[in-house]
């Protein structure tokens, strides 16, 4: 085993990577204390590196993109002046965290996009990469981005086509263990055991979080909606890679397809990524609209409001179960 590993986690937004980055530490790898605080997007916790969403989107501005914009120009990455001065940066976050935690997860959605700029950071620092990635129905993260900030299902798909894509022909040569998120949640134990084996940590293994992890940190409701195959082949219809890709995941989530016929599969379905998806983005020029971005920034800066709002809500409801309490 190396020295120094590096766990990363893909995925998409709202796919369940959260859930899956609180499980790390059972097998003994940490995510370190330097994370983001819990918001009403996700209240149990996101388990991200404050520093490693900082760099993420740094890139987006530089690129003049977002989250919700698909169609992330890596050339244009390369070539910027702060190419390098964000990889220096990302060296000495890695240097950091791995110099406390020798095996340390980093999760972070928008790394799906970014792993030829992290990837070269992994080898600069001589960290050996381990990297998951969690499979959601796209129509449940459909269905939780239209609750959150409004958007569209078409651009969700797109998104997720994306992501799923470039997550999984980045690390080709070093094949992700796939987690279904619903698998997850079903059977919490069973699938942290599954990843135990994959990545040979059972002399690693804090058995006591396994237990608190299943009966008290995950719920059988966070998945909101059971969406079937059928389901995503009947409302994704125009965009009939998605489904082909997902359900390639799906039976590699569930151990029955190997290496070999994985990768074999896994080309073809690129092959028609590479076509298919500038496509999309032409045939569907709104997802790239300026008016659309604004739009899309006026609803998440409603959604602050409202999460403001929350909070003190909650704050001043506190207030007074002290004050009654006292009274008693």
């Amino acid at each position: 085993m190396a020295d120094r590993q590096v766990y990363v986690i893909l995925g998409m937004q709202r796919s369940g990577t959260s859930a899956l980055a609180r499980a790390m530490s059972i097998l003994g790898v940490d995510l370190g204390d330097q994370l983001l605080a819990p918001t009403e997007l996700n209240p149990s916790g996101f388990w991200e590196d404050k520093e490693g969403w900082r760099i993420n989107h740094q890139f987006l501005e530089i690129s003049g993109s977002e989250d919700w914009i698909p169609g992330l120009d890596s050339t244009v990455l390369r070539s910027s002046k702060e190419y390098q001065l964000l990889f220096a940066q990302a060296v000495r976050l890695l240097e950091e965290r791995l110099g406390r935690h020798p095996a340390w997860a980093f999760k972070e959605p928008g790394t799906d996009r970014l792993l030829f700029f992290w990837r070269e950071v992994f080898a600069k620092v001589g960290a050996e990469e381990k990297f998951l990635f969690v499979l959601r129905n796209p129509l449940s993260i459909a269905d939780s981005l239209i609750s959150f900030i409004c958007l569209r299902p078409m651009l969700s798909y797109a998104l997720w086509l994306e992501h799923s894509a470039l997550a999984i022909q980045g690390t080709l040569d070093r094949l992700p263990v796939i987690v279904g998120y619903e698998r997850l949640l079903a059977d919490p134990r069973g699938q942290v055991l599954r990843l135990v084996e994959k990545f040979n940590r059972s002399e690693q293994m804090r058995s006591a979080e396994l237990e608190r992890y299943a009966d008290k940190f995950l719920d059988s409701s966070l998945a909101h909606s059971a969406y079937t195959h059928n389901d995503l082949a009947l409302r994704c219809r125009k965009i009939p890679l998605v489904i082909d890709i997902y359900d390639l995941l799906d039976r590699r989530a569930s151990d029955q397809v190997d290496d070999s016929a994985f990768r074999q599969q896994w080309a073809a379905l690129y092959g028609r990524y590479e076509v298919e998806f500038p496509r999309l983005l032409r045939d569907n020029p709104w997802m790239l609209d300026p008016q659309a971005r604004q739009l899309r920034r006026w609803r998440r800066w409603l959604l602050r409001i409202r999460q403001r709002k929350m909070e003190e809500i909650k704050r001043l409801a506190r207030r007074a179960m002290v004050k009654l309490a006292g009274r008693r």
